[in-house]
């Protein structure tokens, strides 16, 4: 997979950097855990200072963006941020 910057917008107020990033794929499209990894490397930061806020592709095409934020700091992201966790129901 081939990531490229296509834009990066610094927001001081938040505390964080607002990018688009453009990658090359092949294959079916990585999950988010993956694509978080790979663009860790790229900006050179830890994991648990992005957020992926969305991935689109066109169906028969192997390219994707990727709008995300990369904070300062893991602090500045949860208070920022509101990380939802799906819960389960139980079947009675």
């Amino acid at each position: 997979m081939s990531l490229k910057i296509n834009e990066k917008t610094e927001n001081p107020l938040f505390k964080r950097k607002e990018i688009l990033i453009e990658a090359q794929v092949k294959g079916a499209i990585p999950k988010k855990e993956e694509l978080k990894k790979e663009i860790a490397s790229l900006l050179g930061c830890t994991e648990d200072t992005i957020i992926i806020k969305r991935i689109n592709s066109k169906f028969g095409e192997n390219k994707i963006t990727a709008n995300l934020h990369q904070y300062e700091t893991p602090e500045a992201l949860k208070e920022t941020e509101e990380i939802k966790k799906r819960k389960k129901e139980k079947k009675k």
